[in-house]
């Protein structure tokens, strides 16, 4: 790990309250000032994977097979496909970075989440070995088939690392046949929330073993912020998966974006076969049933799901037959259709709107990329012709705009994700090439070479 947490601690600080009634401390006394950070290697592509902030510093994650230097030395994967990790302080100085993964493309999917007292928990699953600091899991070794080839089977792992960028514990779950993790989150208090599926083998967690007895099993689990097990819920359903999750609102709700085409019961009853193979759920913290339905947005396909401050879904997606129409909707916290909002709509235009990132508190941040001239709520943005460019659009809960804008670069920019930290300051992520200037002066992509540095922007309150 490289680390340099020798930032400030002197700020002046005040409490806000989260779900579980734990007491965040905000950096209100931080600097306003905006500031960049940006990264980049010659002829190599660099995108910001995920972002997260709580009550000050950011941390955010980025995947790739060369070494990179994110401002504490060099770290090397060694030719393996890693997951990089690093964090900055509130003004922008560097406190810690790290990398996981193997010999190869050990590591085959992460999900990352951020906890109120500062403390990362990345899980997702992979197969051979991964390292991080002193700390190794080793897949339980398995093969599988697919259309004719081999391939490694899978284990679920979980990492969790200190503010200050520390392994606190490992590990994985599995047996010789695959088990696959979808999705995770942490409430408040850090508790974490998981979900995933088994199709075959048997999968323990510390519960009682979960075998699927020939029909796919979707699992939804907790562990406490030490890696005990704390319950499992299993669904049993023909082709049935939660795809992602989401925790808010005051009693951290849990919040599900699945899909399946068969019947399944969540809990509240039969959910029957519809004209849409997506279902949308909500489960209490304990993760008892509070409601669920099939998807009502026939013409609208979601990808990810958030929770916001008051126990509400938002969705975002595209519409079927229309790649370039984006959308963000929001379902309350009983589960009722609230609002949609749906971008670059007209299909025989040649406008642009990818939604890559929705962040929701008490307020909804939509991050993404524009070709063309899309009105967000507050008047048209436009990207330079022919260019991309990176737009972060602010809506309140009622799905009234707030604020919209356009960040261009010389050439393309590209928006990865944006993050609203305890005293409502905004920072975005995101990918450019040519010359940036966000407002505190012009960065420039480091070689020239058109294949894209990535950047982080705390903008000025």
């Amino acid at each position: 790990m490289s680390d340099d947490t020798g930032s400030s601690d002197d700020a002046t600080t005040s409490s806000t309250t989260t779900g579980s009634g734990l007491v965040c401390i905000s950096d209100t006394s931080v600097d306003p000032s905006p500031w960049t950070v940006h990264h980049g290697v010659p002829g190599e592509s660099l995108g910001v994977r995920w972002l997260g902030a709580a009550t000050g510093p950011l941390v955010y994650t980025l995947r790739h097979e060369i070494p990179l230097d994110l401002g504490g030395g060099l770290l090397d994967p060694s030719g393996g496909r890693h997951l990089f990790i690093a964090s900055h302080a509130p003004d922008g100085a560097f406190r810690w970075a790290d990398h996981i993964g193997g010999v190869e493309y050990n590591l085959v999917n992460h999900m990352s989440a951020i906890d109120c007292a500062g403390n990362l928990v990345i899980g997702g699953h992979f197969h051979g070995e991964i390292s991080v600091q002193d700390t190794k899991l080793l897949a339980t070794p398995g093969e599988e088939w697919d259309d004719g080839m081999p391939f490694a089977t899978v284990d679920w792992y979980m990492i969790k690392f200190s503010p200050d960028g520390q392994v606190l514990w490992a590990d994985h779950y599995g047996d010789a046949a695959s088990q696959r993790m979808y999705g995770l989150d942490v409430t408040g208090d850090g508790t974490i929330i998981v979900t995933g599926e088994v199709r075959q083998g048997t999968l323990e967690l510390g519960g009682e073993p979960i075998v699927p007895g020939g029909n796919d099993t979707t699992i939804l689990a907790t562990f406490d912020p030490d890696g005990a097990f704390m319950w499992q819920r299993t669904f049993v359903g023909e082709g049935v998966d939660f795809l992602d999750i989401a925790v808010g609102g005051p009693d951290d709700a849990i919040s599900v974006l699945a899909q399946g085409s068969a019947p399944i019961d969540l809990g509240g009853g039969p959910i029957p076969a519809g004209d849409s193979s997506y279902i949308l759920a909500q489960f209490a913290a304990d993760g008892s049933h509070r409601w669920s339905r099939r998807w009502q947005h026939t013409m609208h396909r979601p990808s990810k799901i958030a929770a916001d401050a008051s126990g509400g879904a938002i969705l975002h997606g595209s519409k079927f037959g229309v790649d370039d129409s984006s959308f963000v909707l929001r379902h309350d916290a009983t589960g009722e259709f609230a609002w949609s909002n749906i971008f670059a709509e007209d299909p025989n235009s040649a406008d642009d709107f990818y939604v890559s990132h929705v962040h929701a508190e008490t307020e909804i941040v939509v991050t993404g990329t524009l070709v063309g001239s899309v009105d967000f709520g507050g008047g048209i943005l436009e990207s330079p012709p022919p260019r991309t460019a990176m737009v972060v659009a602010r809506y309140d809960l009622a799905g009234g705009h707030m604020t919209s804008k356009l960040f261009p670069a010389t050439q393309d920019s590209y928006g990865d994700a944006a993050v609203l930290g305890q005293d409502g300051e905004l920072v975005i992520a995101g990918k450019f090439t040519g010359s940036l200037d966000l407002g505190d002066g012009p960065v420039q992509e480091i070689g020239m070479t058109d294949h894209g540095d990535m950047f982080l922007h705390r903008l000025a309150q």
